[in-house]
């Protein structure tokens, strides 16, 4: 894994212009168990994207059961360093569960609606942005 850092000792998240946001996707499990992983995300970036945290495949990954514990995670690194979280993707084409493809397309709209609103009301005031649908599912 190659790692960009500090341009000229300043570190990337230097704010120019005033209140600009320069990110990164997160990986979670990286945050987890990489201490340099943390160290850079701490130091150079003033906004982390979940990677695939968020997304519906990856929190429901069975029927009527949501796991936020990656996104949890993730969350709480960027309150602990003062930085912003854009919630994305909760709905990718490619991020769904094996379960959710055997559902009709009326299921799979009830499934992706409770999943969005339970989601969006859990981090309600701790993500500034969320990028809901990135590609719409085909119907079943």
């Amino acid at each position: 894994m190659v790692y960009l850092t500090s341009f000229n000792n300043m570190p990337l998240k230097t704010p120019i212009p005033p209140n600009f946001l320069f990110g990164t996707a997160v990986h979670s499990g990286q945050l987890k168990n990489n201490p340099r992983y943390r160290q850079i995300l701490q130091e150079e970036f003033n906004l982390l994207i979940p990677e695939n945290a968020l997304k519906c495949g990856w929190v429901c990954q069975d029927p009527n059961t949501y796991n936020f514990q990656a996104a949890d995670r993730i969350v709480e690194f960027a309150q602990q360093y003062h930085q912003a979280v854009r919630g994305h993707v909760l709905c990718w084409h490619m991020g769904y569960a094996p379960w959710m493809k055997k559902l009709t397309a009326l299921e799979l709209e009830k499934v992706l609606r409770d999943y969005i609103f339970t989601t969006v009301e859990r981090y309600k005031g701790q993500c500034y942005a969320w990028d809901v649908i990135s590609s719409q599912p085909k119907p079943c």
